[in-house]
C-alpha cells in the first residue's frame, strides 16, 4: 500500500512538472522544471567533477532555491506537502540518473 501511494505521488509530481497538468494555476510548472533540471546540469558541469554521486548531490544543495520554487507551486495548487516531498523524491532519482 505504501509503495502504491509513493508511486502515485511520483506519477502526479512528474505529470505535474512535465506539464501535463493543465490549468491556468500551473503554466508556471513546466518553466519551473525547466529552471531546475538546467540548474542541476550546468551546477555538474560547473563543478568539474564529472557526474559523481557528490557532483550531483552538491548540485541538489545548490540549486535549492529552484526546488522551493516548485514546491510553493504545488502546494499553491493544493498538493499535500508529504505528498510533494515524496514525489520530488522520485523526480530527483529521475534526474540523478538522467545525469549520471
Amino acid at each position: 500500500m505504501r509503495q502504491s501511494m509513493q508511486r502515485f505521488a511520483a506519477l502526479v509530481l512528474l505529470f505535474a512538472l512535465v506539464g501535463n497538468v493543465r490549468s491556468k494555476a500551473d503554466d508556471l510548472l513546466p518553466q519551473l522544471r525547466k529552471n531546475y533540471e538546467d540548474c542541476i546540469h550546468r551546477t555538474v558541469r560547473l563543478q568539474g567533477l564529472g557526474s559523481t554521486s557528490e557532483a550531483i548531490d552538491l548540485a541538489f544543495q545548490a540549486c535549492q532555491s529552484q526546488e522551493q520554487a516548485i514546491i510553493e507551486r504545488l502546494a499553491a495548487l493544493g498538493m499535500a506537502p508529504a505528498t510533494t516531498l515524496k514525489a520530488l523524491q522520485a523526480f530527483k532519482l529521475r534526474l540523478r540518473k538522467a545525469v549520471q
